[in-house]
């Protein structure tokens, strides 16, 4: 009878890790899309003379873009 509970329990740790792992492997894909569309956008334009942070060392973070905010979709992976 402990083996029985003893095996559900494993396995809901490893799926929850799994689900963990995919979840955070899609979080940053994202994060990525969105940068690269922001640096793409940032080279097709570059007379634009907007002081964002980040912007003197090549490395554009994602929040430093208030108004680039409906690129990020908001979505539940269950």
């Amino acid at each position: 009878m402990l083996s029985g509970f003893s095996l559900v329990w494993i396995a809901n740790f490893y799926m929850s890790l799994f689900r963990r792992l995919r979840l955070d492997i899609k979080k940053q894909k994202t994060d990525v899309e969105l940068k690269e569309e922001l640096l793409d956008e940032k080279k097709s334009n570059p007379n634009n003379n907007s002081n964002n942070q980040g912007e003197a060392d090549g490395y554009l973070e994602p929040d430093s873009f208030p108004e680039k905010e409906g690129l990020i979709q908001r979505r539940s992976y269950r």
